[in-house]
């Protein structure tokens, strides 16, 4: 009996391409990752920069939730939605032998993505319902394009993604309840959900990757570095961290504490067997596992805060956004891209400097607040303004890498 091979490594987020002599017409809506990357960079960097600029007072948001609001629901279900579109549309027919969403198909399901953006930033003079319906509409879709060839192709382990996409859309459906008067408080918690699946997402995602580019890393600079992997430290991580999660959405107090507090030390234990101190000097590797640090990082903040200990406002809340959500999704979007158009795996200076940058962001927003004082009222626009600069760099560096074709001429 003839068994199929499972995919390696860096096939989890290369292209399902043809043949190599066959002939494919260029267009960004071939595959995926080129236009919902783009969407994904440049929804990272506007909705923050006008969340800066509103706290800075240059002017008053005329937008119907709210700054605050706004810019915590695009980031969330706007800015993360549409770098899963291109991860999971991109990597899901690799995984399952199946054809990719191109074409027609991925237009439409991009122009609903901008639609529920159009209709966020018209919230003020559409009705509630229209609102809604535009903006709730991109998660089910994706769901359904990510199941099927999962479906198709019983690849049960990948049942897990469109189970995420759905709890995200009625995250999202949370947020919408106020303003649609069905509900009174929903909106927080709805936020506050979605980041939390969207952690569950990096966690999963993460725990295939991470210690796979980092072997294949080594490998390619010719280094014999072992990594200390665990089936069962993987599994018990991350049911201890959904575990977490979930507690701590319900309810804060020790329990919650105890929890979090559990997951962190669980995943750094795994993370540090992955041995990032020893790729360093590869930023497209180093970065991937300070991403997961700062799921470790938000975690213990929020076993800080439970315990009552230290409150800091919505710091630990931000270091899983704006730190573990913020610089996974960089650093997968452009190592993909880089892989996908044909590019060799090396970050360049401009590159590096956008890593940095929002990490940087990230860790102002994150630890700043514990200061107290001037410097913890200046953390959301410095780290803001880094954050923001950070993916604007990456948009422009990766702008004519993402619209153009790859660069060994093979379809992609």
């Amino acid at each position: 009996m003839v068994t199929k091979r499972a995919p390696d490594a860096e096939a989890l987020i290369r292209l399902s391409s043809k043949p190599a002599d066959s002939v494919e017409h260029f267009s960004v809506f071939n595959h995926a990752f080129r236009p919902f990357f783009l969407l994904a960079g440049v929804w990272a960097a506007l909705p923050l920069a006008i969340w800066v600029l509103v706290l800075a007072g240059v002017f008053a948001f005329p937008i119907g939730w709210g700054a605050m609001l706004w810019h915590g629901h695009e980031m969330v279900f706007g800015f993360v939605p549409a770098a899963l579109a291109g991860f999971l549309l991109t990597a899901v027919p690799k995984w399952t032998g199946t054809p990719r969403v191109q074409g027609r198909a991925l237009v439409a399901l991009v122009a609903v993505w901008v639609a529920g953006r159009v209709a966020l930033l018209a919230a003020g003079s559409l009705s509630p319902w229209l609102v809604a319906g535009l903006d709730l509409l991109f998660l089910p879709l994706l769901a359904g394009f990510v199941l099927a060839p999962i479906v198709k192709a019983r690849r049960a382990r990948n049942y897990g993604f469109p189970v995420l996409l759905l709890l995200l859309a009625g995250a999202n459906g949370l947020t919408h309840l106020s303003a649609l008067g069905l509900a009174s408080s929903t909106t927080l918690l709805g936020l506050r959900m979605g980041v939390y699946v969207e952690v569950a997402s990096v966690l999963v995602v993460g725990g295939r990757i991470v210690p796979n580019f980092t072997e294949a890393a080594f490998r390619r600079a010719g280094r014999d570095v072992v990594l200390w992997r665990s089936v069962a430290l993987d599994r018990l991580s991350l049911i201890a961290a959904l575990l977490a999660l979930t507690v701590d959405l319900a309810a804060s107090g020790p329990l919650a504490g105890g929890l979090c507090a559990l997951a962190g030390l669980l995943l750094l234990v795994r993370l540090a067997g992955w041995r990032g101190l020893s790729a360093l000097k590869d930023p497209l590797v180093s970065v991937l596992h300070l991403g997961l640090l700062f799921v470790v990082a938000g975690f213990g903040a929020r076993a800080v805060f439970n315990f009552g200990l230290a409150s800091a406002g919505t710091a630990p809340l931000h270091l899983f956004t704006a730190g573990a959500l913020g610089v996974m999704v960089l650093a997968v979007m452009s190592r993909a891209s880089l892989g996908h158009t044909g590019r060799p795996l090396e970050a360049s200076r401009g590159l590096t400097l956008s890593y940095v940058l929002v990490i940087l962001g990230a860790l102002t927003r994150g630890l700043l607040p514990y200061a107290g004082g001037v410097l913890a009222l200046r953390a959301p626009m410095v780290g803001g303004s880094l954050w923001a600069l950070g993916y604007l760099l990456f948009v422009i560096l990766y702008w004519p890498i993402l619209m153009r074709p790859r660069l060994d001429g093979k379809p992609g």
